[in-house]
């Protein structure tokens, strides 16, 4: 996804959060564009019993469910209006949200198979990203008036100077975490129009990597590297 312009973010591998998992993933959600479902089996089941001692009774046999999780994220990405792309395990049984006949199309894949090179998956990923894309540009506007008002910044120069991601992550984070107090960084979001308290994590680690990947994935990273150079000009950003 990155190397297609995307900056994909998931709960517990560059995004955490001390919340229980439900208002995580909530609060992830509200900052992203699009949502991916990648339904791998997680548990494997050799016989099964559908609707048992019934008239309708149906025995199933070796099939693979995926994570309740897969379920879960995409209802709630469906009901938040985020573009979805759901790839499913090709021996996964159909069912619920992972199965054919909702607003979303899904793509059934062989673990381990190259989809890049699959033409059908390449159409439909680059269809979703246009998706993602517009999205985030319908959200734009009211964060661009936002910047505006506190900057007087050109919208065009900004939108120009956040396409660039942030440099050097690891030393971003070295400087903020050794330079700003946890005051100093609740002042810095407040000039910023960013909720401090809403940034994940309960040390301050965790949320000075937050507070990046925030102004990475709203485009803010120009307007965040001048508020940084403004308070320590001698810092080496």
């Amino acid at each position: 996804m990155i190397e297609r312009g995307l900056l994909p973010q998931a709960l517990g591998r560059n995004y955490w959060s001390s919340e229980q998992p439900l208002k995580a993933v909530h609060g992830l959600m509200g900052q992203c564009a699009g949502a991916a479902i990648i339904a791998f089996e997680r548990l494997r089941v050799d016989r099964a019993v559908d609707r048992r001692g019934s008239d309708a009774e149906k025995v199933f046999t070796d099939f693979g469910l995926p994570t309740v999780w897969n379920q879960i994220e995409a209802a709630m990405a469906y009901t938040r209006g985020l573009p979805l792309l759901v790839l499913v395990e090709d021996v996964l049984r159909a069912e619920g949200l992972l199965e054919t006949g909702y607003d979303w199309y899904i793509k059934r894949v062989a673990l381990g198979a190259p989809a890049t090179s699959d033409p059908e998956f390449r159409g439909i990923f680059d269809d979703w990203r246009s998706r993602v894309e517009a999205y985030g540009q319908a959200k734009e506007p009211e964060r661009s008036a936002l910047g505006d008002q506190h900057t007087g910044s050109s919208p065009t120069v900004e939108a120009q100077a956040d396409s660039t991601a942030l440099g050097n992550r690891h030393q971003l984070r070295t400087l903020l975490e050794t330079l700003f107090s946890d005051d100093e960084l609740r002042g810095l979001c407040f000039d910023l129009n960013v909720d401090y308290e809403n940034l994940s994590g309960a040390t301050k680690t965790a949320r000075v990597i937050s507070m990046i990947g925030y102004f990475e994935r709203a485009q803010r990273t120009a307007e965040f590297m001048r508020a940084l150079k403004e308070r320590r000009p001698d810092a080496g950003w």
